[in-house]
């Protein structure tokens, strides 16, 4: 076979392998979004749905802002991640600490491709009993500033060593509650409520409602936001 066939026979094979992945993954996977199962309906990018948010779900921000901005999230979710460093700290430090958005954090770990998701979501889920918002968020914010920095996997183990410095809280009754599971029913509620709005993936993000499919860029997340507050 001459270096011409050789080259053709590569760019096929990478051609194949490509196809192969992407049906097996599902499309959504390469964008920023993962097929999940859904009660049936799937939510339309732009979609305006309400978005119920139980007492228990970790937020920031006043709690009477004119906008509220839900997001449903996973630990391990490389979308994610890039949600929380492009995204996510802008919001705060734009709108959050100015009173204008409320941001409110909802888990939705992808198990069947994210293993170490859910234990992480339990992980966080415990520091906000221990110390309610400011703890889960502590918690939640040295997953992803550790994960981004590509320190290592999201095991149990790595997550207690990268929160131990965080202040007032409690290791060792933080690994009592996530060995036993003890707040996995939050866990699985928001991954109900997420069947049932019919999310298909992470992140899945909502500006009062208008559904974001994916980690949009900062730039397009602020146009929704400040369109909501010359409503006001």
């Amino acid at each position: 076979m001459n270096k011409e066939k050789d080259t053709l026979f590569v760019v096929a094979s990478v051609l194949v392998g490509a196809i192969a992945l992407l049906t097996s993954f599902g499309a959504g996977y390469f964008v920023g979004v993962s097929n999940l199962p859904t009660d049936g309906l799937e939510v339309q990018n732009g979609e305006i749905v309400e978005v119920e948010i139980d007492e228990n779900d970790p937020f920031e921000g006043d709690i009477d802002a004119p906008v509220t901005i839900v997001e449903f999230s996973d630990f391990e979710c490389p979308f994610c991640a890039r949600h929380y460093s492009q995204s996510y700290e802008n919001i705060k430090t734009e709108y959050v600490e100015k009173g204008l958005v409320k941001t409110v954090f909802k888990d939705l770990p992808l198990e069947s491709i994210h293993p170490n998701a859910t234990g992480a979501a339990v992980i966080a889920e415990c520091a906000y009993d221990q110390g309610g918002n400011e703890s889960y968020f502590d918690v939640h914010n040295a997953i992803f500033d550790n994960m981004l920095a590509k320190s290592g996997t999201l095991s149990k183990a790595n997550i207690y060593e990268w929160v131990s410095d965080i202040e007032n809280l409690d290791i060792e009754a933080l690994q009592s509650c996530a060995d036993n599971n003890e707040t996995i029913d939050r866990v699985t509620k928001d991954m109900q409520q997420a069947a049932e709005l019919g999310i298909q993936g992470t992140p899945a993000v909502f500006v009062n409602g208008q559904f974001f499919n994916g980690a949009y860029p900062y730039e397009q997340i602020k146009q929704a936001i400040d369109a909501e507050l010359a409503k006001q």
